[in-house]
């Protein structure tokens, strides 16, 4: 998963530009977030999602602390909704991801619209759904990877459990 979370990092702060569609960006670090949530225990997830936050907030225009704030939500509020539902359905994770990244999206645009005041309402709507769709669309591939990962290594254990 390091090497995974290596390479959405990289193509965050390099190559995020090439991935445009019609001036939306997927949200690649909130793909880590996820990941982090899904995968680690609670603490851990939640310290992760605070450095993930940090790290896109010194690689953006945001302010300081802002996202790294809303990163921590979104990994709280995805914690929480594993616990609910069955998370080792690739269907329901992908769902949690797209609720909590519409979500910290919207939340990201509702302070822009607030403080700010660059942006309509309907368009944070609009656009906060098209980047959590579009990261969603992603977070699906990589999850697929994730889940083909682990499956190799079961079977690798079993074969060596029936030695």
């Amino acid at each position: 998963m390091l090497i995974i979370g290596m390479v959405l990092v990289t193509l965050q702060l390099t190559l995020l530009r090439f991935l445009e569609v019609v001036s939306i960006k997927p949200d690649l670090i909130f793909i880590l977030v996820g990941i982090s949530s899904f995968y680690l225990p609670l603490r851990q997830s939640i310290f992760t999602n605070w450095l993930l936050g940090l790290l896109k907030d010194f690689t953006s225009n945001s302010a300081p602390g802002s996202v790294a704030f809303l990163y921590m939500i979104s990994g709280l509020i995805i914690a929480f909704l594993r616990e609910i539902f069955f998370k080792e359905d690739l269907l329901v994770r992908v769902l949690i991801m797209f609720f909590a990244s519409y979500l910290c999206q919207f939340c990201y645009g509702l302070g822009l619209l607030i403080f700010e005041g660059r942006l309509s309402f309907s368009f944070i709507l609009i656009k906060s759904f098209f980047i959590a769709f579009y990261t969603t669309l992603i977070a699906l591939a990589v999850f697929y990877v994730i889940d083909y990962i682990e499956s190799l290594i079961m079977r690798k254990r079993l074969a060596e459990e029936l030695k």
